[in-house]
């Protein structure tokens, strides 16, 4: 029953964390991800684009005189160093352990880990106690999506952009360095002319590069006019669907919904399809929602060492409570800013659908877990200012919906809204 519109549009994830069956992936605690290192120059905490091969450096203190990060190493480690201090890495592992390696990948023994707690207690703390809070409070993001919309009276205007990339120069090559002719070539003319032939080829090849840098300059300022031309068309079109188009015209409304959605950060890559009817007073909205499978399934907390993230489970009944959130939270947010986008809209008919296994088949289809019909006049009347006090369940619950779930987030598939 799904994709029933005419217009669809993928939109990808923009959350740092990442969902999966196993809840939040490695690459979010860390391991290859985050480490901090103890070093003669301060400590540092290392982030990691996995996959990606790069990684960006910040401080997190100063040296000190006492240089107290600097960890004594026994003989009997691997490499046998013994000149006592040594820079050290400071990991924290998928499961939420801490290990410490030195500079040669090698792990050392966990009273290690001690040491650099008692050296750099408060540094080593803020760590742990941050990225638990980094950690739940981007799983709290992908709970509440619904927090980060706009009352539709927050208007939308065109800001004009700078076009930022500078304008090639032409890069002209250094003069070569002539040889010069001394009494000896004069006098003896098989050396001035080998001279003149090495001068020559001297002058040519420089002929050559000049021309080279010139033909590069012209080519490289086609190529800036082209993306200024480009730049400045794109800026126009937004300028116009903004002003004029999104009032007026329905293929503007749809391109700007499109690209205005896309701005929202999503926690996976999501489908929206949707039809615009009655000369842009009304749309059809159907949303690809995710499965429960893909909900975070974990929760972080700092052991009472200090040293340790504590990883435990979230129930089943919380991960069902979950996921009616989240559902209603990206219906909720799509429904705001949709109104936002397009002010001639005066009702959304929103779709939401997953995709589940018949029990009786095994096959895989689409169903609905619940369509709702708001009106303008009644969504405007929600408290903006508020929306952390707000129950999105309930919320939706207050305009005309169709859906049928427990309590505890349990659906069984609905019939939506067919106009």
């Amino acid at each position: 029953m799904a994709l029933r519109f005419r217009r669809s549009i993928k939109i990808f994830p923009g959350f740092r964390v990442n969902l999966g069956k196993s809840g939040i992936t490695s690459a979010s605690f860390g391991g290859r991800g985050a480490t901090m290192i103890f070093g003669k120059n301060g400590i540092y905490s290392n982030v990691g684009l996995p996959g990606t091969g790069l990684s960006y450096r910040s401080k997190l203190s100063g040296n000190s005189q006492r240089k107290s990060y600097d960890l004594p190493y026994k003989a009997n480690l691997p490499n046998e160093i013994n000149d006592g201090k040594k820079e050290v890495e400071f990991e924290i592992m998928d499961d939420g352990n801490v290990q410490v390696r030195d500079v040669n990948g090698n792990v050392l023994p966990p009273k290690y880990i001690k040491i650099a707690r008692e050296q750099n207690k408060a540094v080593i703390d803020k760590y742990m106690t941050d990225k638990c809070n980094e950690l739940n409070s981007d799983v709290d993001k992908v709970l509440h999506i619904h927090l980060s919309t706009q009352s539709p009276d927050n208007s939308i205007t065109f800001k004009e952009e700078p076009f930022d990339i500078q304008k090639p120069e032409i890069k002209l090559p250094l003069p070569p360095q002539f040889i010069n002719i001394g009494l000896l070539d004069k006098i003896f003319g098989y050396r001035k002319r080998r001279i003149d032939e090495q001068n020559e080829f001297l002058r040519n090849t420089y002929d050559k590069e000049i021309q080279k840098a010139h033909l590069d300059h012209e080519i490289a300022l086609k190529v800036w006019e082209s993306q200024k031309d480009e730049f400045t068309n794109k800026q126009r079109d937004k300028a116009y669907s903004i002003n004029k188009g999104r009032y007026e015209n329905l293929e503007s409304m749809s391109l700007f919904l499109e690209e205005h959605l896309k701005e929202i950060c999503w926690p996976r890559e999501t489908l929206i399809t949707f039809d615009i009817q009655n000369n842009g007073k009304k749309i059809m909205i159907d949303v690809d929602l995710p499965e429960i499978e893909d909900m975070p399934k974990k929760i972080v907390s700092v052991a009472a060492t200090g040293v340790k993230l504590n990883i435990k489970d979230r129930t089943v009944t919380q991960n069902r409570k979950d996921y009616m959130i989240h559902i209603h939270g990206i219906g909720f947010i799509v429904i705001g800013e949709t109104f936002r986008a397009l002010p001639m809209l005066e009702e959304i008919v929103l779709s939401g659908y997953s995709q589940r296994m018949d029990s009786g088949s095994g096959n895989i289809s689409d169903e609905y877990l619940y369509s709702v019909r708001v009106n303008r006049k009644q969504w405007t009347m929600l408290n903006f200012n508020y929306l952390s006090q707000i129950d999105v369940i309930k919320c939706l619950g207050e305009f005309e919906i169709e859906r049928n779930m427990t309590s505890t987030g349990i659906f069984k598939p609905i019939i939506p809204f067919e106009n």
